[in-house]
Formats: structure tokens, sequence, C-alpha cells
């Protein structure tokens, strides 16, 4: 998997597992990962407070103002092309992250990475 693409999934799960740490008073939480071959998919299940419906409503008018590093994690996931939902009801709030994968983007970074490699090995050689 693309390392861009293992860093915003790690990222939204941080936020996610925080905010329902945080906000919504649940003793329990439900993290879903899935590879697929063309897509990987995390879903942060809580089973706690409902999030306020106004800062829902903001959330999903214009991708801000949440204040609960919501419209950060979205922001990173559509950079990757990928979809990002949340819902809340009185069950709990439930996100949801896919990110499509792109094995030439995998190989092209691993290609990338190998280089950068050597050279900060030869780098630290001749410096």
């Amino acid at each position: 998997m693309p390392q861009v693409v293992e860093i915003a999934l790690f990222r939204a799960l941080q936020v996610g597992l925080t905010n329902t740490h945080r906000h919504s008073g649940s003793p329990n939480v439900q993290v879903t990962f899935h590879r697929l071959p063309n897509q990987a998919t995390l879903e942060i299940k809580d089973f706690g407070h409902v999030i306020p419906r106004p800062v829902m409503d903001r959330f999903h008018r214009t991708g801000a103002g949440s204040g609960l590093g919501l419209a950060g994690m979205r922001k990173r996931i559509k950079e990757l092309g990928g979809d990002f939902t949340i819902a809340s009801t009185d069950a709990g709030t439930i996100l949801f992250a896919s990110v499509p994968l792109d094995d030439r983007r995998e190989q092209n970074e691993e290609a990338q990475g190998n280089t950068a490699e050597k050279t900060s090995t030869a780098d630290s050689i001749f410096s």
C-alpha cells in the first residue's frame, strides 16, 4: 500500500479514536480496516453521544467548523481521491473512509523510496 495512503488512514484512525475518547462517552469503539484489491477502507464506530445536529450540518455544508479534527481528516482522504463520510445518531457515530489503491503509484513510491535511501546513504558517506 502506498505510504501516503497508510499515513492518511493512520491519521484518520488517530483523530477518530481521539474524538471518541474526548467526546462520545462511549466505553467501546469498533475499528474495521479492509485492504481490497482496488481500495483500502477504514470504519470507526462508537456507541456514545450523538454529534450535535448544528455541528454535523456545518460539517456537511462546509467541511469545516466542527472543531473535532474532521475537516483535516476529510481533506487528507479527498486529496487521495477517496471518500469520507460521517453519520451520527442516538446509536453512536460512524466515520468511514475509503481510498483507492493504484499499484502503479505504489511501485513508483517504492522506487523513489529506494532511490532516496541510496542517496541518503551516499550523502552520509561523502559528507
